[in-house]
């Protein structure tokens, strides 16, 4: 039976992407097309996705990749939902032994020192990202999503008169729609505002344009330049 349209919409598009890219290294491994995954047996696959999840444990892949393609397998094939059952505890065995690691916050100082890092290495608007994070205590999927129409100034003839400060607008989050969030240091205000008003705004487009370039760079330019900002032996 096809898919009908509505299937599709049933997970966010960065889910989806996910799940597929963990789907797509499971039917490499276990030598599927992807014509064969939806016309298997249910105990084929549990079998086969159980021995995959079993390698991924074996050779230190992320435990995430193995959830996601166990989870894309049900969302292609709904009615294995209730049949992955070898699969499923070879997964629990995993999440059972598999050590956490815990990291502590990261400080202001160290956050200007990496802003500082990223910034004279040419990476501005990671920069600024990094800096608007903390003193927001934005989670990276609220951060990515900010687009500069989102970004309220002060004075902003959308806020009325009593409005002074400035805020981030936030479409989605984890606790609900439409809401906002100010920003609290003057310094960083100034910094966000300086790099708002340099952004191009002669034409509409310019409003829905992601004040990141942030979504794609931050996080592995991050990652790099974290290695030269923070100290050694201190994971953050």
């Amino acid at each position: 039976m096809p898919r009908l349209p509505l299937q599709d919409l049933a997970l966010a598009p960065a889910s989806l992407q996910s799940y597929n890219r963990s789907l797509r290294s499971f039917l490499s491994y276990a030598r599927l097309s992807p014509q064969q995954l939806l016309s298997e047996p249910a105990i084929r696959l549990d079998r086969l996705l159980a021995v995959y999840i079993q390698h991924s444990y074996d050779t230190a892949s992320p435990f995430t990749y193995a959830a996601h393609a166990l989870h894309a397998v049900v969302y292609h094939r709904p009615d294995l939902k209730a049949h992955l059952f070898i699969s499923r505890q070879c997964l629990k065995g995993w999440e059972r032994v598999k050590k956490s690691t815990s990291h502590p916050p990261l400080t202001w100082e160290l956050t200007v020192a990496i802003a500082c890092t990223l910034a004279r290495s040419g990476f501005h608007a990671p920069a600024v990202a990094v800096l608007v994070a903390f003193d927001c205590y934005l989670r990276v999927g609220e951060l990515t999503r900010i687009r500069l129409r989102d970004v309220v100034l002060p004075s902003d003839p959308r806020m009325g008169l009593a409005h002074t400060g400035m805020a981030v607008c936030l479409a989605r989050t984890k606790t609900g729609l439409n809401q906002s969030v100010a920003l609290h240091r003057p310094d960083v205000a100034s910094i966000l505002a300086s790099w708002v008003a340099a952004r191009p705004t002669s034409s509409a487009a310019s409003c829905v344009t992601p004040v990141c370039a942030w979504a794609s760079a931050t996080r592995p330019t991050c990652r790099t330049r974290c290695a030269t900002a923070a100290p050694r032996r201190t994971s953050y």
